[in-house]
């Protein structure tokens, strides 16, 4: 028999963070409210952030069965409460990124939204078979080529044989063991931190934006990559900017820049853009960038 204090409904992008996106006269309520637009649809509308980005029994492991588990929603709720005051330190301005601690909190929190993202389901799977049909594709005929080529079939035979469950837990362990190594990556990168100095910042249902000029496969690694997550309508943290700042400095982001990150911060939405204001002044923006690049 389940219990009616588990956690049932689970954010893929958490309310700790939504909540610095709630509208004005909202914000300081115990459930706040926030503007979004539906990138496929146009539709607008404003609603509490308890009932957006959210999924039922999203990394719930056995939601059907007598004794299901929750220790991945739980490793996440102590990941968010965790880095919930270096977030919102962030929010207020403050440097935070460049005390030890807070980066690395704050590392593996914004690692943990580029895997967490039910869409990552979708992904794994795909990677699965990609790795198998470029094994086979590039093999060479060597013993080793074709060693490696054989494994890596192997491995996608064995994803693709799995039932629904166990291609869900693939999914959560890799939401909490991929992260443990893109946080390394992010935190060795540079930091910096901007206001808007005109405009304000979007976030999205993909709030970590990884984007490469190229558009090209690419990893967080890559070089060149662009990696930008925005904290508040009115702050917005930059990591791995190619441009040589100072860290411990907030810096001031021209209104050209600001609709720069803003475009690609939709351009990367999955299904939602998020704001604290109505859409008014970029909703043409967010309907460019969802068919220019």
């Amino acid at each position: 028999m389940k219990r009616s204090s588990e956690p049932i409904r689970q954010h893929w992008v958490p309310k700790v963070y939504l909540r610095n996106f709630a509208t004005q006269s909202t914000s300081s309520a115990e459930d706040p409210q926030a503007h979004v637009y539906e990138v496929n649809t146009g539709r607008e509308f404003c609603t509490s952030i308890s009932k957006i980005l959210v999924k039922k029994h999203l990394y719930t492991i056995g939601a059907n069965e007598p004794q299901p588990l929750h220790v991945a929603e739980e490793t996440l709720s102590k990941i968010e409460s965790w880095a919930a005051p270096s977030l919102l330190a962030l929010a207020l301005g403050k440097a935070v990124h460049c005390n030890h601690n807070h980066r690395q909190l704050l590392a593996i929190f914004f690692a943990t939204l580029l895997m967490r993202n039910p869409r990552m389901i979708a992904v794994q799977e795909h990677g699965f078979k990609s790795i198998a049909e470029d094994s086979y594709l590039s093999s060479s005929g060597s013993s080793t080529s074709e060693g490696y080529a054989k494994g890596s079939r192997e491995v996608y035979e064995w994803y693709s044989s799995l039932d629904k469950k166990g291609k869900h837990i693939v999914f959560i362990r890799s939401v909490l063991n991929t992260a443990t190594t893109l946080a390394a990556v992010l935190k060795g990168k540079p930091w910096y931190l901007f206001r808007a100095s005109d405009g304000y910042f979007l976030t999205s249902d993909n709030p970590v934006v990884v984007f490469h000029p190229t558009l090209t496969p690419h990893g967080i690694g890559t070089p060149g990559v662009h990696i930008h997550v925005a904290i508040s309508p009115q702050l917005l943290l930059w990591i791995g900017c190619e441009v040589e700042l100072d860290e411990s400095a907030l810096h001031h982001m021209p209104r050209q820049l600001v609709e720069h990150m803003n475009y690609f911060t939709s351009w990367r939405a999955e299904r939602f853009v998020v704001s604290s204001r109505e859409f008014g002044d970029v909703r043409q923006l967010i309907r460019n960038a969802r068919y220019e690049i």
